[in-house]
């Protein structure tokens, strides 16, 4: 799955018209993202007889990790120290 930098550089402070078109070309190339996880991992998920694997997201892990920080141990917390921003849409 490829993405368009604009896609990515939206809700940043970079915006396009910082870099030259042969960085953007560059940096476009060398983006890859992968929807899914590989073949060895869904395998191995699948496989495992002692034990339960749920392959998620990272999308799902900041949205369980959200809905349970509170009942996270300070030691977990600051494995994975993520703050939740909340904002008003706009129009709603």
């Amino acid at each position: 799955m490829t993405m368009p930098l604009e896609v990515l550089l939206r809700d940043s402070a970079y915006k396009l018209d910082q870099f030259k078109p042969a960085h953007i070309n560059a940096l476009q190339a060398s983006i890859t993202m992968k929807d899914g996880f590989t073949k060895d991992a869904e395998a191995e998920a699948r496989t495992q007889e002692k034990r339960r694997i749920t392959l998620i997201s990272l999308e799902k892990l900041f949205d369980l990790w959200d809905e349970h920080y509170d009942k996270l141990t300070d030691r977990a917390r600051r494995r994975l120290p993520l703050r939740s921003i909340r904002f008003l849409a706009p129009g709603g």
